[in-house]
């Protein structure tokens, strides 16, 4: 227990020292006039396209938790509520529990539902993964811009420091794939054939539109502040920052997360405080849809 809770006391640690040191090169007034002058279309467009991944995410839960009946509002109440300890656990790994804890009072067996979830995430970090990779060999200025440190590409302060953060956090992320990879096997072997092939196909066709609608979130709010980002740009950036975000070294990602999105975003466009602004933009839509999920929650309690 003693070992758990030094293990939680590190990973917060960690969360507000990598936030401190991408914060302790921002120009204040200038994030402050970036914030203050977002623009609404593309704020609106931005927030849409967020709700949209969240009514995908619940579509996803329901599909891979055929045959049980589970409704569509069910999925959605499970996958709104289930953000809020997500975003306070490493790796968000809190939100997979208490789905995992709802379902199960629900009658569901624990180990079948363990297993379909855990294969529905690996199946996420593997699209993403999948797509991270892919994306360079498409288009080569995705990593010959990032690498660039010429006059007017990488400019802002602090980007070395933003580099720093994402390439401990990078690293961090493969060694935690190859240690947790048996235990990974073990859960898919579990499930066995319990999933249809019918099943995969959409669940994989599903979990792509989810990866585009976050990769058009981050182009909205990058246009939101002012940064002029390609697709391709705005899609790798994701990608990276959703493998930061299940990094259980900080609390749900914070810090590796936005260090990812703020040195990938500086060296492509040049401005350290615009890219800071789009990982606080970023943050903070994840931090809302937690707050209206503890919302649901005290709703459903009070209703009791």
């Amino acid at each position: 227990m003693k070992l758990r809770r030094w293990g939680t006391a590190l990973r917060a640690l960690t969360a507000l020292v990598l936030v401190a040191i991408i914060l302790h090169q921002v120009d204040w007034p200038v994030l402050g006039a970036t914030l203050s002058n977002l623009q609404p279309l593309a704020a609106a467009a931005a927030m849409a396209s967020f709700a949209a991944v969240s009514l995908l995410e619940a579509l996803r839960l329901l599909l891979v938790m055929r045959p049980n009946a589970l409704t569509f509002l069910a999925a959605l109440r499970l996958q709104v509520i289930g953000s809020a300890p997500g975003n306070v656990t490493p790796a968000q790994i809190g939100g997979d529990a208490y789905r995992i804890h709802r379902l199960n009072a629900e009658g569901l067996e624990l180990i079948p539902t363990s297993a379909r979830l855990a294969t529905l995430r690996m199946l996420s970090l593997a699209i993403v993964a999948t797509a991270a990779t892919t994306l360079p060999l498409l288009d080569r200025t995705l990593i010959t811009g990032a690498l660039s440190f010429e006059p007017g590409l990488a400019t802002g302060p602090g980007t070395y420091t933003a580099y720093a953060v994402a390439c401990v956090g990078l690293i961090l992320i493969v060694a935690l794939l190859w240690r947790v990879r048996s235990r990974v096997r073990g859960l898919i072997d579990r499930l066995g054939p319990a999933i249809r092939a019918t099943t995969v196909a959409q669940l994989l066709i599903v979990t792509a539109l989810m990866l585009m609608l976050r990769g058009l979130c981050l182009l909205l709010l990058s246009r939101c502040v002012g940064l002029d980002v390609t697709q391709a740009q705005a899609l790798l950036v994701t990608c990276l920052a959703i493998l930061a975000t299940v990094m259980p070294v900080s609390v749900a990602g914070i810090g590796i997360r936005e260090g990812v999105i703020v040195a990938l975003l500086t060296t492509y466009t040049g401005s350290y405080e615009g890219s800071v602004g789009v990982a606080i933009l970023s943050r903070g839509l994840m931090i809302a849809q937690a707050c209206l999920g503890v919302g649901w929650w005290l709703g459903e309690r009070r209703g009791r």
